[in-house]
């Protein structure tokens, strides 16, 4: 039942499953679907430019509704209506740190800002690095991170 208390009928193929990084532009069927509960989440290009909303659905696929689904960095086509899910926008920054960002693909915060917070680590959209840190340097500071963050956890006695 919805929320006005009428039944509906979702589609068994497309709910409640996993489709992370999946590619379901070939699929012929999902037109009037009703698709309650699934995670459709697309990982953002490494390549830090452009928009990270990634086109999975077929172009000409109308009238799907999605209910309570994860749609972050997913394209939906016109047409198409979403409800009560996730549908943002997340995207790796020059930092290595993935943040979520706007239409104008600037960031607006870290999607894990307390776990930086607690590293002290920068939560500062404007003081992300212009140039990409190389992978290396990423490297040392995420093993930096996980041995502040073994620290922070209670010893058994």
């Amino acid at each position: 039942m919805d929320s006005a208390g009428l039944l509906v009928q979702y589609n068994e193929q497309y709910s409640f499953r996993d489709f992370t990084n999946q590619d379901l532009r070939s699929a012929t069927d999902l037109d009037g679907a009703v698709i309650k509960g699934s995670c459709f989440y697309q990982t953002c290009a490494e390549d830090f430019a452009g928009d990270p909303l990634r086109h999975i659905f077929p172009g000409d696929m109308r009238d799907v509704s999605f209910v309570e689904c994860n749609l972050d960095n997913v394209y939906i086509p016109p047409g198409n209506t979403i409800h009560q899910c996730s549908h943002r926008r997340i995207k790796r920054m020059n930092d290595g740190e993935y943040w979520f960002v706007g239409e104008d693909f600037k960031p607006i915060e870290p999607i894990h800002e307390k776990r930086l917070k607690l590293l002290q680590a920068n939560v500062d959209p404007k003081k992300i690095p212009a140039e990409k840190i190389p992978e290396v340097h990423l490297l040392k500071k995420r093993f930096e991170q996980m041995m502040i963050e073994q620290d922070a956890k209670p010893r058994e006695p």
